[in-house]
């Protein structure tokens, strides 16, 4: 009776353990809060890397890669047809101050014309302001709806 009484207790020690060493999922500035269809349907990246994973402050990092503009873009993002694009990159707070960003080659200091199956290669030279390691991804931000009132 007391093997069984220790094994069973051995038993519920190690669900216990397991239950607390279970994966979450992540989402560090709500890409999760993010509509399914502003996340799926409105640009696809590829490529996408980064020159250093730690930073010390003053350090440059790059962050180069490719978009695409998918022909599904949203009919409720800039009235179904973006023209003007800005690409910058998501991070926790004001952690990078962007030194240098080029498109397709290009200089871009701020947005540029962009269209639905427009392939970017993009290129973002970001200077940590804060040392450490940072969840930081690219991300686009195209031009407003146009208002109903001109």
């Amino acid at each position: 009776m007391r093997r069984w009484i220790l094994m069973a207790l051995v038993a519920l020690l190690g669900a216990a353990a397991m239950t607390g060493l279970r994966t979450h999922s992540v989402s560090a500035h709500g890409e999760t809060a993010q509509e399914g269809f502003v996340r799926m349907e409105a640009l696809g990246w590829w490529d996408v890397k980064f020159s250093k994973s730690d930073l010390t402050q003053n350090d440059n990092m790059t962050v180069s890669g490719t978009a695409k503009i998918l022909e599904t873009w949203p009919s409720n993002m800039s009235d179904g047809a973006p023209k003007i694009c800005y690409f910058t990159v998501v991070e926790p707070g004001a952690r990078f101050v962007l030194v240098d960003r080029k498109i397709n080659g290009m200089p871009a200091p701020q947005s540029f014309f962009c269209s639905k199956g427009g392939v970017y290669n993009f290129s973002m030279t970001l200077r940590a302001r804060d040392p450490g390691s940072w969840h930081v991804h690219p991300t686009s931000a195209p031009a407003p709806r146009a208002s109903a009132s001109r």
